[in-house]
């Protein structure tokens, strides 16, 4: 897949979720030039089956690389919370996770 024909992501999980997607083709389509096979593109009702965001499939390959990552835990809580005192469970988290 090239650069030019990738979606626009609309934040920092899609951004990533798209680029590991990206590099993972590259990875797939090196490997298999590599091998001496000539790549077989998906046609186009079998790409639009797989450009899907169903199933939580940006918060699963966000969790993946983050996972145990305080930062990360932390910015999770805030964007979930809705008792109207982000700012202060936020604090209460990240002091927690990050007390020596």
């Amino acid at each position: 897949m090239h650069a030019s024909r990738s979606a626009s992501a609309g934040d920092l999980r899609t951004a990533v979720c798209l680029a590991r997607c990206l590099e993972d083709s590259a990875r797939l389509e090196l490997s298999v030039l590599a091998a001496g096979l000539e790549p077989v593109p998906l046609t186009p009702h079998e790409a639009a089956q797989r450009a899907t965001w169903h199933g939580g499939l940006v918060d699963r390959m966000w969790a993946f690389p983050t996972d145990g990552d305080a930062e990360a835990s932390l910015q999770s809580r805030v964007a979930l919370s809705h008792d109207g005192d982000a700012g202060r469970t936020a604090a209460a988290h990240y002091s927690s996770v990050t007390a020596p």
